[in-house]
């Protein structure tokens, strides 16, 4: 019991971590963007996985889902996700 009890411990630490540093990630996303395309809300930022993006810090298209509900325009290279 004692066991399972330290795993979800760490595990409860790692979520709060990955939340910080997702925080951290969406800030500096943001500060990279020209203010016409930087999203209302940290949070309104898709980092998508499936698709090369050569001018995004992250290498995949990144995506405002507030105003891009289809998620078809990438902030930063403009590429349509159906490619």
């Amino acid at each position: 019991m004692k066991d399972v009890k330290e795993l979800w411990m760490v595990l409860v630490f790692l979520r709060a971590r990955k939340r910080e540093v997702e925080g951290r990630l969406q800030e500096a996303i943001i500060n990279l963007l020209p203010e016409d395309k930087q999203p209302e809300m940290p949070w309104d930022l898709f980092f998508g996985t499936a698709w090369d993006c050569p001018t995004s810090p992250t290498s995949h298209c990144v995506y405002d889902r507030r105003k891009d509900l289809a998620l078809d325009r990438c902030l930063f290279c403009g590429d349509p996700a159906e490619r």
